[in-house]
């Protein structure tokens, strides 16, 4: 549920609400390889706008050491 939502801030493009749904999301038991594949489903329908919000993403997994 956390992936879908973290899919679903990112076409929002809510910065805050990404930021805490891949938290969730880690914080739930999601892998790194599951974030990445719920950013590549986003940037297949979102095209650049999805590059960009899931740039967020990638920083954050970063920051966190998870990549």
């Amino acid at each position: 549920k956390r992936l879908m939502a973290l899919a679903l801030a990112l076409g929002a493009g809510c910065r805050n609400c990404i930021l805490a749904q891949t938290k969730n999301a880690l914080d739930n038991g999601a892998t790194k390889e599951e974030i990445l594949e719920t950013l590549s489903v986003v940037v297949g329908m979102r095209g650049t706008t999805g590059v960009a919000e899931s740039l967020r993403v990638i920083q954050l997994l970063d920051e966190l050491g998870e990549l």
